[in-house]
């Protein structure tokens, strides 16, 4: 097990303590050709043990990568999304990804209504949401009409970040019911077609200055406060208010995409 370990970077040190007195190479008493005889059988039991390690270090990650996609979909939240709408700069968009992974969002909504951004090339970010874009469904409208349509079929509530005069402070919004986010970019906020559409406004408390946040900042800030109120309430893992058909369809789907990611890793050998 000692000379196992070894080969991990672990313990090399007790190895080579466990090798001597076990074949014990230093007892002077000991003819050059036991010597020879012993290193061989030292060379023989590290390369068994290194093919023996080389097997199954790649069954333990397999192993261990189907244990966090399965964690990750039991993680999973059906009714909170976010909504971007005419946010253009790939590494915003990036970023936000990143956020709405780790707080367990499936999917986010990408509107574009500016006349000026009809034909633009969508950039998700490559860099700045790295794996993040795989696990997570992203959906571009240009119209305000077709995508709340489609919010509406799995999401509640619109919450417009909207500095109105009946506008509520983020902490005030129960985030742990269905929901959706929307941001819109910063130099123009939503526009008015999209804020009908809300339930309500929002904004987060501020006592700075300059009174404004960077979207993927103001998005960081409202995704994490809806996660502490649901983590408040144990809907993650086990307690995760999804149905067992929608965990185990989506469940389906992300091994889906692992094997593809695999499959693509392959060719590019």
């Amino acid at each position: 097990m000692c000379i196992f370990w070894s080969l991990q970077g672990i313990s090399s040190g007790h190895c080579r303590l466990y090798r001597d007195s076990f074949f014990n190479t230093k007892d002077t008493k000991k003819s050059t050709e036991d010597t020879k005889q012993n290193t061989t059988i030292i060379q023989f039991v590290f390369l068994v043990l290194f093919l023996v390690s080389s097997l199954l270090h790649p069954f333990n990650m397999q192993s261990s990568r189907e244990q966090k996609i399965r964690q990750l979909a039991q993680n999973r939240q059906f009714d909170l999304t976010v909504i971007l709408e005419n946010v253009d700069d790939p590494h915003n968009i990036g970023a936000v990804l990143r956020s709405c992974d780790s707080v367990g969002i499936r999917e986010i909504f990408v509107l574009y209504t500016r006349p000026g951004l009809q034909n633009h090339k969508l950039e998700l970010g490559k860099r700045s949401s790295a794996g993040s874009r795989k696990w997570i469904d992203v959906y571009l409208y240009r119209e305000v009409d077709a995508c709340m349509e489609h919010v509406r079929r799995n999401y509640q509530r619109v919450y417009a970040t909207h500095l109105a005069h009946d506008a509520k402070s983020l902490y005030e919004l129960d985030l742990s019911q269905s929901a959706a986010l929307m941001f819109g970019n910063e130099a123009d906020g939503l526009s008015e077609l999209a804020l009908s559409q809300a339930d309500g406004n929002f904004i987060i408390p501020q006592v700075g200055m300059a009174q404004s946040l960077n979207v993927s900042v103001a998005c960081a800030v409202s995704l994490y406060e809806a996660f502490r109120q649901r983590n408040v309430k144990g809907l993650y893992g086990v307690g995760n208010p999804a149905s067992t058909d929608q965990q185990a369809a989506l469940l389906e789907d992300y091994f889906r995409r692992q094997e593809d990611v695999e499959e693509a890793w392959k060719t590019t050998k």
